[in-house]
């Protein structure tokens, strides 16, 4: 049978299914950053909460246009691209990451929203520097926010785009697998001063540092990350051992060390499995 075939004997009436928040919706694999990849169920409550998450930090709506560039079996692409899905905006996805490329679907599809990793962003700046990319040859008025995730953003990079995109939003975010893709630690878009900090708690979210025993650590010292919220998956698949080790009480333990500043903001430092311990000390790789 053919496509067209299934669609023509399926009833168009919607399938008496009742859908709960606590359903499995989808399972995703980790990055595997300290040993191998390990799959995760989320639920349809987690994708909700990622999606409204986004939509509450960038302010999108039916008039955005998301432009993907990562795969889409990244939580990260797909979470960022629901917060316009939620309200109807559109999203372009595309196949090459050329810096030519991005800018042609920008200027042709009216991209709003552009989620950029490091490399492509260097990419972007090195071609605009050398004359290889002519902003004058494009419409790039619609491009409200440029987004970086997914690893650490030199602060030097964001003031170099700045040169070029001085009036253009920019905002980045950090999360995990774990707890349905990004958005459980934001910057804002206010806090662009803010460039070498990660961010604060994202929109109904909660964070804490912690010691080895769970308690609280002051001000400027080093500890767990640790984050609670509706965006906290169900559990690692058929593995409930290193589920209840991540998950204390609704909190999950990401594994990565940080501190706060005065201000509330984060800092992440290093993988917790990175820590090297000499003399007594904690000393996090360079």
């Amino acid at each position: 049978e053919d496509f067209e075939d299934i669609i023509s004997k399926a009833s168009p009436e919607p399938p008496e299914i009742e859908i709960k928040d606590e359903d499995e919706a989808a399972l995703y694999f980790t990055s595997g950053t300290t040993g191998a990849p390990k799959p995760i169920l989320v639920t349809h409550k987690n994708m909700e909460c990622a999606a409204i998450t986004e939509n509450r930090h960038h302010f999108q709506t039916h008039e955005d246009n998301f432009i993907v560039i990562p795969p889409l079996y990244h939580t990260g692409a797909k979470m960022h691209w629901f917060g316009s899905l939620i309200v109807g905006g559109r999203a372009t996805i595309l196949t090459e990451i050329t810096p030519k490329y991005i800018f042609e679907a920008v200027h042709k599809e009216r991209g709003t929203v552009v989620w950029l990793l490091v490399p492509w962003a260097q990419d972007i700046l090195g071609a605009l520097d050398r004359g290889e990319l002519g902003k004058e040859d494009y419409d790039l008025s619609c491009w409200r926010l440029m987004h970086m995730g997914a690893q650490p953003i030199p602060p030097s990079l964001i003031r170099h785009w700045k040169e070029h995109f001085p009036n253009m939003q920019y905002d980045t975010s950090y999360g995990l697998s774990e707890a349905t893709g990004p958005g459980c630690i934001d910057l804002r878009i206010e806090n662009e001063h803010k460039l070498e900090a990660t961010g604060k708690a994202g929109f109904n979210w909660e964070m804490r540092i912690v010691n080895e025993k769970g308690g609280d650590v002051a001000r400027g010292e080093v500890g767990e990350l640790i984050v609670k919220g509706n965006g906290v998956m169900k559990g690692y698949y058929k593995n409930p051992e290193k589920t209840a080790e991540t998950i204390k009480n609704g909190w999950l333990y990401t594994g990565d060390m940080a501190r706060m500043d005065s201000e509330g903001f984060i800092y992440i430092v290093d993988r917790k499995k990175d820590v090297i311990i000499t003399g007594g000390e904690n000393i996090f790789p360079v």
